[in-house]
């Protein structure tokens, strides 16, 4: 369908979930603005470990090395996800 525009959702979940992204540029080896920028401020004090989700707009030859490093910073859990 050439043309369609799909404009975003604006009802309450959409809100909800929009208002908990957040974004950051990382250099290889340099984690500090993804954890400055990352999920921990916003999680507060949650008795359960929340679910993650990264989507990584980066060259596949950094895959590794960038899944490395969210897994070094302390950013990924076992219910993180990472959309490449």
């Amino acid at each position: 369908m050439r043309g369609v525009l799909h404009p975003k959702p604006d009802d309450g979940p959409w809100s909800e979930f929009a208002a908990n992204l957040s974004f950051a540029a990382a250099e290889p080896g340099n984690a500090g603005d993804l954890v400055a920028a990352g999920p921990a401020g916003r999680e507060g004090d949650r008795r359960q470990t929340p679910r993650r989700l990264y989507h990584l707009a980066i060259p596949p030859v950094a895959f590794t090395s960038m899944v490395g490093m969210l897994g070094a910073s302390g950013l990924a859990t076992d219910r993180t996800r990472v959309i490449i």
